[in-house]
């Protein structure tokens, strides 16, 4: 991938009760910086490709949203 990206999580709201569930996203960005477009789901093992480094704090929200959500990552 020629351009940086980023991860962003977001809250998506997936039932109408107000449950609200984690998302982790790749997201290019701009010389700048400005998020620009969605590339894939975010995940330890998806992210390298992208240049992303799984540091401390992105492998606990990782680990947090598959841990608490039953998601796997």
């Amino acid at each position: 991938m020629s351009k940086p990206a980023t991860v962003v999580f977001d809250l998506r709201r997936y039932l109408p009760g107000g449950w609200y569930l984690p998302a982790a996203n790749i997201v290019g960005t701009d010389a700048d910086g400005t998020l620009n477009y969605l590339v894939q789901t975010a995940t330890p093992i998806t992210i390298p490709s992208y240049g992303i480094e799984l540091t401390p704090l992105l492998a606990q929200l990782f680990d947090f949203n598959a841990s608490q959500f039953g998601s796997s990552s």
